[in-house]
């Protein structure tokens, strides 16, 4: 069972300003588990139902996860139907990237988050793994992005920045 005020800070999490603040994020939906758990993100908690950890023990012999019910898990999802699991992860840092000989796409002022998504799910498909994004782009952390993503947000990595001076400065 999950104590109320867990499920108010999980739930403040589905807002830009608190995952900004906590420097956390969501992650939710069947295909994007297998990804987050072999990626670079560090998932701070992991919560699941009985159903999932039955069907999915070999996957999860190594996380530490907590077993909640569905009705708990229906409190603390973005989601309309979400009978599974769901993750709080750390926030990747907003780094430099350095670009050498990899091939990089460059955005500016991405606002629509379906589009945020496509871009990294092709980006992904053609193993892009940058992406330097102007400061008045979509949220990376956006949980449409995340759970559209359909994994793919696991090996992109996005750099927010000035694209004036970072394309000046390369």
């Amino acid at each position: 069972m999950l104590w109320k005020n867990t499920i108010k800070n999980i739930k403040s999490l589905a807002v830009k300003k608190n995952r900004n603040e906590e420097n956390l994020f969501l992650v939710e939906w069947a295909k994007s588990l297998q990804e987050l758990l072999n990626s670079k993100f560090k998932i701070v908690s992991l919560y699941i139902t009985d159903d999932f950890f039955y069907k999915n023990k070999e996957i999860l012999s190594w996380k530490d996860y907590e077993i909640i019910s569905l009705s708990d898990l229906q409190k603390i999802t973005t989601l309309q139907i979400n009978i599974d699991w769901l993750a709080v992860v750390e926030q990747l840092p907003n780094k430099h990237l350095k670009v050498e000989n990899d091939l990089v796409l460059v955005l500016d002022e991405i606002k629509d988050p379906g589009n945020f998504w496509t871009i990294i799910r092709i980006a992904d498909w053609y193993w892009i793994t940058k992406i330097v994004a102007s400061n008045t782009s979509v949220e990376f952390y956006n949980p449409k992005v995340i759970i559209s993503s359909m994994g793919s947000f696991t090996r992109v990595w996005v750099y927010y920045t000035d694209l004036n001076e970072y394309l000046t400065w390369n």
